[in-house]
């Protein structure tokens, strides 16, 4: 059962036959739900009459949107001589608009004629309505519900993200792969961790190095249904591994893995590509704590010294659920 978010009071004219006029507005994303001449033609099925009126002093306006899974319509009734309209607001996260119109016919009945559904007048036969779950809220003559700005919709669960990685000045210049999980958004902000395994193959040089690390931090960022952008706070322990190629001609001093601690701090931004994926790209500069430097024996140039501050510049697509 999906359950909708329902806030409304008005109070209505004491007429045998009241009516109001109608408007429908659809955003591009919601064309799949009824548009004014359909839900008109709905009303009066379950009116058994003709309940919307061009010379009606009520109006009754619908705006309906579509935010990824989430469908959502304002429901507005302005009566006359009152400056704040009534208004209530329904969702739905099913895959069609069948059941959020079916109920936005029903709102829409209930606010032309709130007695509509208890006359024993015949009525047309009317599509059974789904079973909708009422938040009720403190009524008064006029009310308005507070419709909450759009959010990252297709981003605001829980998120898995594969990482295809550079990393600079950490490692020896090298790609990296990494595996990420978020929690989904508190506000602003989101957690995150992610494994990360740098990869060196063999390009006929006597040494490579491999970054191992696991990082966790959080994001404070912006996002709606079709972008985000993040600035992310970070903190990264691992171990830098030395290997060397031709162990016949060289011989580790220290074998083994070397510590590797930083902080870093991230801009990323996502796109969305269909669905729950998006694709993001993004850049960390890191202040390594504790830096390593490798030497062979007998020589005064280090192999490899790394740097205090590097990068990691990566793209990533993310996948929600």
């Amino acid at each position: 059962m999906t359950a909708f978010v329902l806030s409304f009071s008005a109070s209505t004219a004491a007429q045998p036959r009241p009516t109001a006029r109608l408007s429908v507005s659809r955003q591009p994303s919601a064309r799949g739900c009824r548009d004014a001449s359909a839900l008109e033609a709905e009303v009066a099925a379950r009116l058994g009459r003709s309940g919307v009126s061009r010379d009606a002093q009520r109006e009754i306006t619908v705006q309906i949107e579509r935010e990824s899974t989430t469908w959502r319509a304002v429901i507005a009734l302005h009566e006359p001589n009152t400056q704040a309209p009534a208004q209530r607001v329904l969702e739905s996260t099913t895959a069609s608009c069948a059941e959020l119109d079916a109920a936005i016919a029903l709102a829409v009945t209930l606010a032309i004629d709130p007695e509509a559904l208890a006359l024993d007048t015949p009525r047309a036969a009317v599509p059974p309505t789904p079973s909708i779950a009422v938040t009720p809220r403190a009524q008064s003559p006029v009310s308005s519900a507070t419709i909450t700005p759009p959010i990252d919709a297709w981003n605001r669960g829980e998120v898995f993200a594969l990482h295809a990685l550079l990393a600079l000045a950490t490692v020896p210049v090298t790609g990296a792969f990494a595996l990420g999980f978020e929690g989904p958004r508190r506000g602003r902000w989101r957690p995150w961790i992610t494994a990360t395994r740098t990869f060196a193959p063999n390009n006929g040089s006597a040494f490579s190095f491999l970054r191992t690390s696991v990082s966790a931090g959080a994001c404070l960022g912006l996002a709606d249904a079709r972008w985000s952008g993040d600035l992310c706070a970070s903190a990264h322990l691992g171990a830098i591994t030395a290997i060397v190629q031709d162990t016949r001609m060289f011989e580790p001093l220290r074998p083994g893995d070397a510590p590797w601690v930083a902080l870093g701090l991230a801009v990323r931004g996502g796109l969305r590509l269909w669905g729950p994926l998006s694709l993001e790209l993004g850049a960390s500069p890191l202040l390594s704590l504790v830096a390593q430097r490798f030497a062979i024996e007998g020589r005064a140039n280090p192999v490899f010294s790394q740097a205090i501050v590097g990068i990691d510049l990566w793209t990533a697509v993310r996948g929600r659920f």
